[in-house]
């Protein structure tokens, strides 16, 4: 799959996307990310922001830091702006949302404390290049939080326990659809992919009921 076909394909499919994940379990698989954080966070880069709920999360919880937002679909990058524009003022005067190729971002090296992507790495051809662009982001001791399409048995109970709002059943279903076709990780081979790039791996954990992954791993000093 080139990048110019994706790009056709998530700015069609832009519409859709931003009205299922703008939901509150979406929300809280968000704020998630955030607890992962390291204790100074003065610039985040969340990749393959879409719509812009991941950075308006981070920039809730994190009052002082400034997000760039990446991705490579302009209606995605369009409506994700129209997102954070709704937002408070000082909420939407910290996020700076872009087009781009998460591979080669024009930043200097260890500009950001954090990289983030939701459900991001599953759909990346070039994969080992855009962890290569994330360890050069960071800072020695920032950290890369993903979360991922888990691959193993998942429990409906546990998925139903977290909501039963139409928009985020409908965004799980399609979220497994999406990964059959692309890539599933384990807690062993996200892990690995964080390490082969330099990062080393700190935890890998089953979330929306084991449907997803989510991986923390941190650059040395």
């Amino acid at each position: 799959m080139t990048i110019d076909w994706r790009v056709k394909v998530f700015d069609v499919g832009s519409g859709i996307y931003g009205f299922l994940t703008e939901q509150d379990v979406w929300a809280r698989a968000n704020r998630d990310l955030v607890a992962h954080f390291p204790e100074v966070v003065a610039r985040i880069c969340d990749m393959g922001c879409g719509t812009a709920m991941t950075a308006i999360a981070e920039a809730r919880a994190c009052p002082t830091a400034e997000i760039v937002g990446v991705d490579i679909s302009p209606a995605m990058i369009a409506k994700g702006q129209a997102a954070v524009t709704r937002c408070e003022p000082d909420v939407r005067s910290r996020i700076d949302l872009r087009v781009g190729d998460a591979a080669n971002l024009p930043f200097a090296d260890g500009w950001f404390d954090v990289v983030t992507g939701h459900s991001f790495l599953y759909l990346v051809p070039h994969r080992s290049e855009v962890l290569r662009e994330v360890v050069r982001l960071l800072r020695p001791g920032g950290r890369a939080i993903f979360m991922e399409p888990r691959r193993g048995a998942f429990s409906p109970r546990a998925l139903l326990a977290l909501g039963l709002d139409p928009r985020f059943l409908a965004s799980m279903a399609l979220w497994r659809i999406a990964a059959r076709m692309n890539e599933r990780f384990t807690e062993a081979t996200l892990p690995a992919l964080l390490a082969q790039a330099g990062l080393a791996p700190l935890s890998a954990t089953p979330v929306l009921g084991g449907l997803g992954l989510l991986a923390v791993a941190e650059k040395g000093s």
